[in-house]
Formats: structure tokens, sequence, C-alpha cells
């Protein structure tokens, strides 16, 4: 119990000292079993405050502020079977989630136009040049507002699944937070520890919380 106790302060210390300062570099401490002490401590400190703005919502949407019946999860989950819901949830989108909003924090201008949605065809060499030491200056000098604008897009990308109304708007902010958060833990893993790591939390996470809704709804 005090080993786990540990696991989860070291890992609460070093997430609030790299919100602080995020820098893009990776952590000395590469071992299979710090990795897996990271994931379970980025875990253990995520999923209770999720779920705590996660009932917050549900109270707002009892109170009938908001109509989350319109959710496009809560639909997708009406009209495909449960394990292709589990299949998508748990293993593909997250993995197309953490290629969109976090592969790009470890960013190498080595043959970045290699990798880019540019063809190299339609760029000089001397414009790509400058462009990948445009994106490295960045990465360098400003990689704190590259990191949580990445989590800030995670957080609201999710927003499309509400049907918009006035109200959903004024309560995105809260709405879209338990991404938010998720989304800080799931850059941390990627800058300090790599993709797969952060893979591996999200597919994780999701499948936690899928399995509380399907409990919860076996339950009414």
């Amino acid at each position: 119990m005090c080993n786990v106790n540990t696991i989860i302060k070291d890992t609460y210390i070093d997430f609030y000292r790299f919100l602080k300062n995020p820098v893009n570099q990776p952590a000395e401490d590469q071992t299979f079993k710090n990795k897996i002490d990271k994931l379970f401590g980025v875990l253990a400190l995520e999923i209770p405050v999720i779920a705590v703005i996660g009932a917050t919502i549900y109270g707002i949407e009892k109170a009938g502020l908001i109509d989350t019946e319109s959710h496009k999860i809560d639909e997708l989950f009406r009209q495909i079977p449960i394990w292709k819901f589990v299949l998508f949830g748990v293993i593909i989108n997250p993995f197309f989630e953490e290629l969109l909003f976090r592969f790009y924090l470890r960013f190498s201008p080595d043959g970045f136009i290699n990798y880019s949605i540019f063809p190299a065809s339609l760029l000089s060499d001397q414009a790509i040049k400058r462009f990948e030491e445009y994106l490295t200056h960045i990465w360098i000098n400003k990689f704190r507002w590259v990191f949580f604008f990445s989590a800030i897009a995670f957080a609201y990308f999710h927003l499309s699944n509400y049907e918009l109304s006035t109200m959903v708007i004024l309560l995105s902010p809260l709405l879209v937070s338990p991404q938010l958060i998720t989304g800080l833990f799931l850059g941390y893993l990627r800058v300090k520890y790599g993709f797969i790591l952060g893979y591996f939390m999200h597919a994780i996470h999701n499948a936690f919380f899928i399995l509380i809704s399907l409990i919860f709804i076996k339950a009414i």
C-alpha cells in the first residue's frame, strides 16, 4: 500500500511540475517498470477526477439544463452491437485520436516534409528548410502553447458529440473539462514516455468508463 501511495504521489508531483513548464523532452528513466508505474499513477489520479466531473454533468442533465439523450455516443451505443462499440471505443478511436492530437508533440524537424500532408514538390528546398526551422523554434521556445493547444483542441473536438445549443455552448467549458483533463495527462505521457504509453492510457480510460456505463445501463 505504501508503494502504491508513493507511485501516485511521485506521479502527481512530476505531472504538476510538467504542467508548470511543459518541455519537449522525454523522461530520463524509460525502464518498463517506471513506465508501468507512471501509467498506473496517472490512471489513479485521472479516473476519480473524471468520475466526479461526470457525475456533475449528469446532475446538470437531470436538472434539465442540457439533454444528453442527444449525445452522439449514446446514439451510437443504441445503433451498433456492444462488441463493435467496445472495439471502436477502446481500440480504434483512441489510436487515431492519439495520432491526431498528440503524435506531433514529440516533433523532430528531420524529414518533416516526408510525413507532412504537403507534397514536397510544391515547396523548394529553401522553403522546406525555413519551415522546419520555424517549427523547431516553436517547439523549443513556445512548446507550452503547443502542448496546451493539443489538450484544448482534443477537448473541444468532443463538443461535437452534443447537439449544439446556446446552453451547450455556455456550459462547454464544463462539458469538455473531462476531455481537457484527460488530454493533459495523455500529453504528459506522450511527451515523457512515448506514444504507446499514452495510447494504452487512452484505451484503459475508455474501457473503464464504457464498463461503468454498461453496468449503469444494466442496473436501470
